[in-house]
């Protein structure tokens, strides 16, 4: 994880655009991956929980601007076990310690 943060870093510097690295944490298989794109979307945590409740009411979806980076990561991989994190970011959110 180490390495691949350093290379995201890396790409979004030489080619002066926005990476994320993201995270899917749930209890029975945890999966990352990183993707690129052109603008960063602020989002509100409060309104992204409520979109994602009318979006399961709804066929009506907003196109994100990030799409999977296959140079770092083809496809989603499974987050090995034993990974622990100081702190995480919801969302452009404040931070939260662990």
């Amino acid at each position: 994880m180490t390495v691949l943060s350093k290379e995201i870093r890396n790409q979004a510097r030489l080619t002066q655009t926005f990476f994320r690295l993201m995270i899917e944490i749930k209890p029975d298989q945890s999966r990352y991956w990183v993707e690129k794109g052109n603008a960063i979307e602020l989002k509100d945590p409060k309104l992204e929980l409520k979109a994602q409740d009318d979006q399961d009411t709804s066929s009506n979806k907003k196109k994100s601007s990030f799409t999977l980076f296959k140079k770092l990561t083809k496809k989603e991989k499974i987050l090995p076990k034993g990974i622990k994190f100081k702190s995480l970011e919801i969302q452009n959110s404040e931070p939260l310690l662990c």
